[in-house]
């Protein structure tokens, strides 16, 4: 098709497109220049209403600021408004959301320090962010957010890191994060910068990775018996955690070091109403799109290609990507639980089994269903 269109007069070549567009639009029932993720849910009052009635640990809600015109790393509410409302962070969180994970996140580690440690009155938590990974030199692959730090500050850029300090009355956070660059940002895009991430978060403040060990030694000149809440089994930034974290931790100035995914885990088994409504969504992409995959069923079909279709079909309706590396086994290959060659035809008279599902801004659904390779003639 691309060579025929070549070969087209210029007055036609965006008529062409423009029906083949609308072709398609018709059978996905997608509208012209509309995302899929336009149709918005709210971030309900009753969200907002039930996290202010929880005790708050910060000595006041940052006031709005005017936020700056200019791209950031990740979507912002004024560079695309066709997927964040106002004040949001991410897809259907708020800054809001965000600050009240921090406040419960806190109040559970002060708790369970008083179990444990009762004499410790100071913590400081560090979380880093997930490290940008390379299939070679300099192509890179699509970046994916430490979910730990991700639940706490909706921050998408990579290496960077949280850091908060808290006592019993009160908590400040920071966040570490990339500087601007424009030789950098010239290849890799643009970067939120200190003042941008603060803008975007609501954290209290931001500076430059590059401050980072400078701030922890402050900390250590001016602080005693205090606690470190760090994951140092499986660091998430292993540079960070050999430069700068393991320094800070064997000048044994610190009471205990405990492990911070036990508690977040703990708190991300209760999901909130925005929550909800994305794995519901989530669920929704995937089991639309496996049914559309489905009708593109036949004897001899390679299961790359029911790879690919189902892929395509969670992509148009508005989520990130494939939540996990799909299974698609025909016949017998079924029996392999984590079958993900995908590169075998499937023979007729073989049963299909797919087990996939995709990702919506950080929450995944996953659904496994089989059926016969000569397809289904009616779908309920």
């Amino acid at each position: 098709m691309a060579a025929s269109i070549m070969h087209l007069p210029n007055c036609m070549i965006w008529p062409s497109f423009l029906h083949l567009t609308r072709q398609i639009s018709r059978q996905h029932n997608i509208r012209l220049g509309k995302h899929p993720l336009g149709k918005r849910f709210l971030c309900t009052q009753h969200t907002l209403s039930q996290a202010s009635k929880e005790p708050s640990r910060t000595s006041s809600v940052p006031p709005p600021r005017k936020m700056p015109t200019r791209y950031y790393g990740q979507p912002a509410p004024h560079t695309h408004p066709h997927l964040l409302q106002n004040k949001e962070v991410t897809y259907g969180v708020s800054r809001l959301e965000y600050s009240h994970r921090r406040q419960r996140f806190v109040s559970e580690m002060i708790q369970r320090a008083a179990r444990k440690h009762e004499n410790v009155s100071r913590h400081i938590v560090l979380i880093p962010s997930a490290v940008q990974q390379y299939m070679t030199h300099d192509i890179p692959y699509v970046f994916r957010q430490n979910t730990d730090f991700w639940y706490l500050c909706g921050f998408l850029e990579p290496d960077s890191v949280l850091l908060i300090e808290a006592t019993k009355s009160k908590n400040i956070t920071t966040l570490f994060v990339p500087p601007r660059n424009a030789s950098r940002e010239l290849w890799d895009g643009p970067r939120a910068g200190t003042d941008g991430a603060v803008e975007l978060t609501g954290v209290d403040q931001a500076y430059s990775i590059d401050e980072f060990e400078k701030y922890l030694q402050a900390y250590l000149k001016g602080s005693r018996n205090f606690g470190i809440w760090y994951d140092y089994v499986t660091p998430a930034n292993p540079t960070v955690h050999g430069s700068v974290i393991r320094k800070f931790i064997t000048q044994e100035r610190q009471a205990f070091v405990e492990q911070c995914k036990p508690l977040i885990q703990k708190l991300r088994v209760i999901k909130s109403p925005a929550e909800i409504e994305l794995l519901r969504r989530a669920g929704q992409i995937a089991s639309e799109s496996m049914m559309e995959t489905m009708k593109f069923s036949y004897p001899q079909v390679d299961e790359h290609f029911l790879w690919a279709k189902m892929e395509y079909e969670c992509k148009i309706r508005g989520a990130n990507y494939l939540a996990y590396p799909p299974v698609v086994a025909g016949g017998n290959r079924a029996n392999t639980i984590h079958y993900i060659n995908n590169n075998q035809l499937i023979q007729d008279n073989d049963l299909v089994l797919m087990d996939a599902g995709c990702e919506l801004f950080g929450y995944n659904s996953d659904l496994t269903r089989t059926w016969p390779v000569s397809g289904i003639q009616y779908i309920y």
